[in-house]
C-alpha cells in the first residue's frame, strides 16, 4: 500500500501516439464513411426500383397501344420498317 500510496501525486503524461482530437478524428471519419455507404445504398437501391418501373411502364406502351388498333397494324408496320423490329 505504501508504494501507492507514494504514486498517487504522480501524474504520468500519455505517450505521444495517444491524442484525443486525432483519435477522435479517425473514429468520425470511419463513422462517417460508414453512413455515408449506407446511405448510398439505400439511395441506390430505390434509385433502382424506379428505374425498373420506368422501364416496366415503357415496354407496356407500346403493347397497350397496339390492343387498341386494328388487327394487322403490327404486320404492316413490320413490313413497312422492318429493320426497327430486328433483335
Amino acid at each position: 500500500m505504501r508504494r501507492i500510496q507514494h504514486l498517487e501525486g504522480l501524474r504520468v503524461p500519455a505517450p505521444e501516439w495517444i491524442r484525443p482530437a486525432e483519435t477522435i478524428a479517425a473514429v468520425l471519419g470511419a463513422v462517417t464513411g460508414v453512413l455515408g455507404t449506407l446511405v448510398g445504398y439505400v439511395a441506390g437501391q430505390t434509385g433502382r426500383e424506379r428505374a425498373v418501373e420506368r422501364a416496366y411502364r415503357a415496354e407496356r406502351r407500346p403493347a397497350a397501344v397496339l390492343d387498341l388498333c386494328e388487327p394487322g397494324v403490327l404486320e404492316r408496320a413490320r413490313s413497312a420498317e422492318g429493320e426497327l423490329f430486328r433483335d
